[in-house]
C-alpha cells in the first residue's frame, strides 16, 4: 500500500503512528533470517560495551542424487543464503545428510568473557523434489552457555532437545516468505504439514527442567510487500538516525500492517515442562501443563491458553501458587489495518486528526479468563499468610463499534480471601462480628447493544457474597442509536442523553450485607444499632409514601423497603416499567427533580418481599 508522504509530518505524530501499527505484530511468533556471519552487539542500561564473535563448523555433507552440490549447500549454511536462494528453492535430491553443525561463539560484556556452543546433530532431508522435502529432521540439539557476570548470567546453562521432524517441508515457500526469492510469489503456499519437536531438558545451575513435546502445522505463507531483508536494512537505518523520514515510517508501518495477512498458522500444542532445584536450603518446584496456541491469519492474532501452572517453594519462606487455566482470547486487527489503509497523506496527520480517529485503530480484543487460582504466600510485613482463591474470572468482549465492544460480559466467581483476626477497618470488623472469617464473593455484568431494536439490554449487574447476600440489577434501555459509539464525544453525549429506561428490575437478598451497612451508619451517628434501624425503617416508609403520594403502588413500595430495612423481610424486589415505548428519558428525570410525585405518571412499580 502506498501513501502520499509529501511534506513533513511532525516527528511525534509519525512516531505515534509507527508505535500503533507496530503493535500489530506483538509476539506474532515469526522471526527473520540473519546472515550467519554477522555479529550484532547488545546494549542495555547496565552494559557499557559488548561484542560477540562466532564461527560455524559444518561437518561432511552427503548429497545423494542432488542437483545442488555439497559446496553450495555448505555456502548456504555458512551465510551465503541470499546468493543461493533460488538454487535451494529448486533442490532435487534423494537425500541430504549433515552429521553435525557446531556454532561456537564468544561473548564479551564489560571485559567479562564466556565461551558457548550449540551443536545440531544428524540433520537430514529426504526425497526432495523441486524444493519440497518429504521429511526434514534433526536428531538432537545441545547447547552449553558458560556463566558471564557482565551479562547477568551467573549459572551454567545447558540445553538438550531430542528429535525434531518437519513433513512436506517447502524450502522455496520459506525462502519466498522471507523475501529471498526473485521474483516474489504473493500466493499463499504451504510451508510444511507438521512440525514436531520431541522435547528434552534444560539445566541452569541447580535447576533442572524436563521439556515436553511441541507440535504444530500445517502453516502457510506468502511473500510480504516489505521483505525481511528490506526490513533489516530499514531497522539499521532507523538505529543510525533518531529522526526517521516519512518514507521510513510508512515502510515500517506497511510491514506490520501486512504481517498478519502474510502468514496462516494452524493451532499448536506444547506439552509443558517441569522444573525443580534446591539452593541455600530452599527448594523450588515449577510445572506447566499444556500450552495451546490458536490459528493465526487474515488479520487475527491467535488466542493462547496455559494450563496447570504450579509453583511451590519449600524452606524459610515457603509458599505455593496454582493456576488451572489462563486464556488470552484472540485479537482481530482488521479494523486497525483498514483504518491504516484509509490514510492517504501522512504529512496531513496532526493532533486533531489523531484525537478524532484514534478509536478506529483499536483492534477487537476478545478478552481473557483465568480459573482455579490459588495462592498461599507469606506476608512479611504483617507476619501472617495470605491465602487467596478464585474459581473463575472471565472477560468477554465482542461486536466492536468504533473501538468499543457492544457486547460485554464480566464475571468473577468464588473469590475467596481470609478476613484478618484483628482488623483495623470497621467493615472487616463487622464481617468478623457476623462470624465471617473468610470472604467468598462473586460479581457479574452482562450487557449488549441491539442495533436493530436500538436498545441496550443490561441482562445482569450482580454482586453476591456467601453469608452476605445478593444485589441483582437488570434493565432495558431504548433509544440507543449508533451515535452512542460515535468517535465525536459531543455526538456520543447527545445520543446518551436520548436514552430511555424501559425496564429496571432491582432484587436485594439480605444475608448479612444490610446488617453491616446499618452497623457502620449507626456507629457514625453514635446511636444503638437497633434504635437506628427502627428509625431508618420508619423514615424510608414515610419518605417514599410522601414523595410518591398515597397511591397503592407508593404504599406497597414504602412498606416493602421499610420491612426490608427493619429485618422483617430478607428479600425485596422492585420492578419498574415505563408506561411508554420511549421509556423514561432525561426530560422526565429532570422534571422529577422538582416534582417526584410525577414518577407514577411515567412508570408502574411492582414490589415483592419475602
Amino acid at each position: 500500500m502506498q501513501k502520499n508522504i509529501s511534506g513533513g509530518a511532525k516527528k511525534g505524530l509519525k512516531t505515534l503512528l509507527l508505535a500503533g501499527c507496530a503493535s500489530l505484530a506483538f509476539s506474532a511468533g515469526t522471526s527473520y533470517a540473519q546472515d550467519s556471519t554477522s555479529a550484532p552487539s547488545t546494549q542495555s542500561a547496565t552494559i557499557t560495551s559488548s561484542s560477540m564473535k562466532y564461527s560455524l563448523e559444518v561437518g561432511n555433507i552427503d548429497a545423494v542424487d542432488s542437483n545442488v552440490d555439497a559446496q553450495t549447500i555448505r555456502d548456504v549454511i555458512s551465510g551465503k543464503l541470499v546468493e543461493n536462494a533460488n538454487a535451494l528453492a529448486g533442490l532435487n535430491a534423494k537425500s541430504i545428510f549433515i552429521p553435525e553443525i557446531k556454532l561456537i561463539y564468544t561473548i564479551e560484556v564489560d571485559g567479562k568473557v564466556s565461551d558457548n556452543e550449540f551443536v545440531f546433530k544428524n540433520i537430514a532431508l529426504t526425497n526432495v523434489k523441486n524444493g519440497i522435502a518429504q521429511t526434514a529432521s534433526m536428531e538432537a540439539v545441545t547447547g552449553n552457555m558458560s556463566p558471564n557476570a557482565g551479562a547477568d548470567m551467573d549459572e551454567q546453562f545447558k540445553l538438550a532437545l531430542g528429535q525434531s521432524t518437519i513433513t512436506q517441508f517447502n524450502l522455496g515457500a520459506v525462502l519466498n516468505a522471507y523475501g529471498l526469492l526473485a521474483p516474489k510469489n504473493f500466493e499463499m503456499t504451504t510451508l510444511y504439514q507438521d512440525y514436531i519437536v520431541s522435547g528434552g531438558s534444560l539445566d541452569a545451575g541447580p535447576v533442572h527442567c524436563d521439556i515436553g513435546k511441541y507440535q504444530a502445522g500445517p502453516d502457510s505463507a506468502r511473500a510480504m510487500e516489505v521483505s525481511y531483508p528490506e526490513l533489516m536494512t530499514l531497522a539499521a537505518e532507523l538505529e543510525a538516525n533518531n529522526d526517521p523520514s516519512p518514507e521510513q515510517i510508512v515502510k515500517m508501518a506497511d510491514f506490520y500492517a501486512d504481517l498478519l495477512f502474510a502468514y496462516k498458522t494452524s493451532p499448536a500444542v506444547f506439552d509443558g515442562l517441569s522444573c525443580a532445584g534446591t539452593q541455600d536450603g530452599t527448594s523450588f518446584d515449577f510445572s506447566l501443563g499444556k500450552v495451546m496456541v490458536g490459528a493465526m491469519g487474515n488479520g487475527i492474532y491467535p488466542s493462547f491458553e496455559v494450563n496447570d501452572i504450579a509453583v511451590k517453594v519449600s524452606g524459610k519462606e515457603n509458599g505455593e501458587f496454582k493456576l488451572g487455566n489462563f486464556t488470552f482470547k484472540e485479537i482481530d486487527f482488521n479494523p486497525t489495518v483498514e483504518a491504516y489503509k484509509q490514510i492517504e497523506d501522512v504529512s496531513a496527520l496532526n493532533k486533531d486528526w489523531f484525537e478524532a480517529n484514534f478509536r478506529s485503530f483499536i483492534p477487537s480484543f476478545g478478552g481473557l479468563s483465568i480459573s482455579n487460582f490459588f495462592a498461599d504466600v507469606p506476608d512479611e510485613d504483617n507476619g501472617v499468610r495470605i491465602k487467596v482463591e478464585v474459581a473463575e474470572i472471565d472477560v468477554s468482549l465482542a461486536d466492536y463499534v468504533n473501538g468499543i465492544p457492544s457486547n460485554i460480559s464480566l464475571s468473577t466467581t468464588g473469590l475467596q480471601a481470609d478476613v484478618p483476626e484483628n482488623p483495623s477497618d470497621d467493615g472487616l470488623k463487622q464481617l468478623r462480628a457476623l462470624g465471617i472469617e473468610r470472604l467468598n464473593v462473586g460479581y457479574e455484568m452482562t450487557l449488549s447493544w441491539d442495533e436493530a431494536a436500538q436498545a441496550i439490554n443490561l441482562a445482569r449487574l450482580m454482586f453476591t457474597g456467601e453469608k452476605l447476600g445478593t444485589v441483582d440489577v437488570s434493565g432495558y434501555f431504548v433509544g440507543a442509536t449508533a451515535e452512542l459509539f460515535a468517535t465525536d464525544p459531543q455526538t456520543a453525549m447527545i445520543a446518551a442523553m436520548g436514552l430511555g429506561v424501559k425496564e429496571l428490575d432491582i432484587q436485594l437478598d439480605n444475608q448479612g450485607f444490610l446488617d453491616i451497612a446499618l452497623a457502620q451508619a449507626a456507629a457514625e451517628q453514635g446511636a444503638p444499632v437497633e434504635a437506628f434501624q427502627t428509625q431508618v425503617s420508619a423514615m424510608a416508609n414515610g419518605m417514599i409514601v410522601g414523595l410518591l403520594g398515597g397511591v397503592d403502588q407508593a404504599v406497597d413500595l414504602g412498606a416493602a423497603v421499610s420491612n426490608f430495612i427493619a429485618g422483617d423481610a430478607s428479600y425485596v424486589g422492585i420492578a419498574v416499567t415505563s408506561k411508554t415505548e420511549t421509556g423514561v428519558g432525561m426530560p422526565q428525570i429532570m422534571a422529577l427533580q422538582s416534582d417526584p410525585t410525577k414518577i407514577l405518571e411515567y412508570v408502574d412499580i411492582e414490589t415483592t418481599t419475602e
